[in-house]
């Protein structure tokens, strides 16, 4: 068709047609020598109804045809659109999930860190009373210690004084006569007196 290139669609009709005429012409000139003209009639009859057939065609079937193929193109061109409206849709859809899951992963790192720094707290809370508790345990046990020390310094100083006035009242009887009890009878009153 390049070489159709510049004619119009009309030229290039009568130029096949013309083609046609000359490539018959040449075989009726074949024939004329011949016994028969039968055959170029045939041939040339095979060519005016194909030629009728093609204008019958053109001028029936080319509005219907054009018809269907536009309503095909049409149809095409629906199919096309709802396809690319689905993958448009499809698409605003996946970039809607891609950034969902980008906010779940932000506030997932953003609840783990926070637990990880609550842990931390409480953690710290945690060894902070246990320090305070074993600090306040140490020093309950210091004081019940101190205590039983004191009650042991105290039930020895009991036991001390008891032996010590026991072996006392076995001794001094002896050794303190009438007059030296009434001279600290005198004493312990004259000293109760000056007070």
């Amino acid at each position: 068709m390049i070489i159709f290139k510049g004619l119009t669609r009309r030229r290039v009709q009568i130029l096949m047609m013309v083609f046609v005429f000359i490539m018959m012409g040449g075989t009726a000139v074949a024939q004329e020598n011949g016994a028969s003209w039968r055959g170029t009639y045939d041939t040339v009859m095979m060519w005016i109804n194909f030629f009728i057939l093609v204008f019958l065609f053109i001028k029936f079937a080319k509005n219907p045809l054009k018809n269907y193929l536009k309503s095909q193109q049409n149809e095409v061109a629906e199919v096309i659109n709802g396809l690319e409206e689905k993958r448009n849709n499809l698409i605003e859809e996946l970039n809607t999930t891609h950034a969902n899951l980008e906010k779940s992963r932000i506030r997932l790192d953003e609840i783990k860190n926070r637990i990880i720094t609550q842990g931390e707290h409480k953690k710290q809370s945690i060894i902070e009373n246990a320090t305070e508790q074993s600090h306040l345990m140490i020093e309950d046990a210091k004081k019940k210690i101190e205590a039983q020390i004191l009650m042991a310094k105290t039930g020895f100083r009991e036991e001390l004084i008891d032996a010590a006035v026991d072996l006392a009242l076995k001794k001094i009887p002896g050794y303190i006569t009438e007059t030296d009890n009434e001279n600290y009878v005198q004493a312990y009153l004259a000293a109760a007196g000056g007070k």
